[in-house]
């Protein structure tokens, strides 16, 4: 983001009338498996930010920004550079023209990519060592976040290979949902560069990138033991440390010496693909399974009870707190987020509790999602710190939080129901939650949870924060683990209803009810209202 700001800056030095700068929705990526493929969240709206950051309409400058979103059809895709057309004031013909000759250089560029790869490949020697600079492709082209690691490496005698000119993988079984294409790009070469004999990979990521947090990770599973260099890149990082580093860790490199070395197909052919041990719904585990659920107050106990009343062995996994923060910082190895931090450090010191006996009948439910945040990875990367700590028995459930729509009807109301639960203890005054989390809980076991109980209970709310006097209200607003987790905001909102502060909680029902046709809008909004909420 900084290197983009700096270009911008430049820009908007020059005075020029216009920037290009789209906003990279979805990505069109052949041979991907994954459900979508899209640009991190950075990506989506870095040109807003820019935007509004440079105030570019004040300084007369015309921000070009189509949307790229390659799962949203051709047509949308025509008519959103049709619109970047009429913004430049050219005619449908000359659009059409241009979207043409555009696709037609964009092919030839990719193919000449492909032909250059074949042919660096090619002049690779059986017994020379060479190294594969793996990051974001713009990571790896753009000379100052490459950190001049290629012309290093060259002047010590050695081949470079940008990871992109080696054949293409697939990683569709180790992570069938790597939403992200770049991360899809950085694991590949990772898995060839593991079984050729003479190729050595150095990863570059990137500070504060939360995709880069999470697939470094996958990365070191990939290399499975194998040296490889990772190095940081922010605009902190010295160009002499650096070099440094490289220089050291080519050193290290001598004792492995070189080895007669086969084709690239033929190491390509030898990668052993395995399907991750990632379970996709609650039918796959045994009747004896444990089922913990993610600490997020209150719905974390709603949805426990209504588990327990199909049948389940459900529990929660307790509040997060110093000792289980401290246990999960043992397994990060860079900028993670706090709460994919909070969550291994919950599962661990669970699991540290229980007897063998018990480990072996323990399955975790952790939703994941199509992308593009990276909490759509916690599930996946759960597995691999499970399976590097030796807990290969304990399971994972990640169903697709997008598919619970398609469920049974009944099921489907259920969770809403859950959901607008939840939202109305969280708008409820802090000391009667308890009290009105206690009343769901025991609707639920009683079967009883609906809208027009929902309704009663909104209107009660609604009267207990009339008696309640609030000096401010406050809006709650941000990621889901954080914001219902008091000890990962510091405690910052509960503290703030101390104060006698009114807390407004952003509301997780939105969404659903929304998407639900069938749900009675009209009286969600009225719980809504009555309760506040709106």
């Amino acid at each position: 983001m900084k290197l983009i700001t700096g270009h911008v800056a430049e820009l908007v030095e020059k005075k020029v009338d216009y920037i290009f700068f789209p906003d990279l929705f979805t990505v069109d990526h052949p041979g991907s498996m994954s459900r979508q493929n899209y640009g991190c969240a950075y990506m989506q709206l870095a040109f807003k930010v820019m935007k509004q950051a440079m105030e570019l309409d004040k300084k007369g400058i015309e921000l070009l920004d189509p949307t790229i979103a390659f799962s949203l059809g051709q047509e949308f895709m025509m008519k959103s550079f049709g619109n970047l057309g009429k913004q430049l004031g050219k005619t449908p013909e000359q659009i059409a023209q241009a979207l043409q000759k555009g696709m037609v250089a964009f092919h030839g560029f990719e193919e000449r990519i492909g032909e250059n790869g074949k042919q660096v490949i090619k002049e690779l020697r059986p017994d020379e060592k060479a190294f594969v600079l793996i990051s974001k492709i713009y990571g790896v082209a753009d000379p100052v976040l490459n950190m001049g690691i290629p012309a290093k490496l060259m002047d010590m005698g050695y081949k470079v290979l940008p990871f992109y000119d080696l054949p293409e993988g697939d990683i569709s079984k180790e992570h069938p949902n790597m939403f992200w294409p770049f991360g899809q790009h950085i694991l590949e070469p990772a898995q060839l560069v593991k079984q050729h004999p003479n190729l050595y990979a150095i990863l570059l990521t990137h500070h504060g990138c939360g995709p880069d947090s999470v697939v470094s990770h996958y990365f070191r599973e990939e290399m499975n033991g194998k040296p490889y260099l990772h190095i940081e890149v922010d605009e902190h990082s010295s160009g002499v440390g650096v070099i440094t580093r490289v220089e050291a860790f080519v050193n290290s490199l001598k004792k492995a010496g070189v080895k007669e070395a086969e084709d690239m197909e033929v190491y390509a052919r030898n990668i052993i693909h395995q399907e991750v041990d990632v379970k996709k719904g609650l039918n796959e585990l045994n009747d004896k399974a444990v089922v913990y659920l993610p600490y997020v107050y209150p719905y974390s106990e709603i949805f426990k009870e209504m588990l327990i009343k199909k049948g389940l062995n459900a529990r929660v996994l307790p509040a997060t707190s110093r000792a289980s923060a401290d246990i999960g910082r043992k397994f990060t190895i860079t900028e993670e987020y706090f709460s994919l931090t909070a969550l291994l450090g919950d599962v661990f010191k669970e699991l540290d509790k229980l007897t063998k006996v018990e480990k072996g009948r323990i399955a975790f439910l952790i939703p994941q999602n199509e992308g593009t945040e990276t909490d759509g990875q916690y599930s996946r990367l759960l597995r691999t710190k499970l399976d590097e700590e030796g807990f290969k028995n304990v399971d994972v459930i990640s169903p697709f939080m997008e598919d619970v729509l398609e469920k049974d009807e009944e099921d489907v109301k259920l969770i809403c129901l859950g959901l607008l639960a939840g939202d109305l203890i969280r708008i409820a005054p802090k000391r009667y939650r308890k009290r009105q989390l206690n009343r769901i809980i025991n609707l639920v076991k009683a079967r009883r949870l609906s809208l027009k109980n929902l309704l009663d209970i909104s209107k009660e709310i609604y009267m207990q924060i009339k008696i309640t006097k609030a000096k401010k209200r406050v809006l709650a607003v941000g990621e889901v683990m954080i914001l219902f987790n008091d000890f990962l905001n510091y405690f910052t909102f509960s503290n703030l209803e101390d104060q006698g502060h009114r807390v407004v909680y952003s509301p997780l029902s939105e969404a659903m009810w929304m998407l639900w046709k069938d749900f009675g809008k009209k009286i969600l909004i009225k719980i809504r209202r009555c309760s506040g909420i709106d």
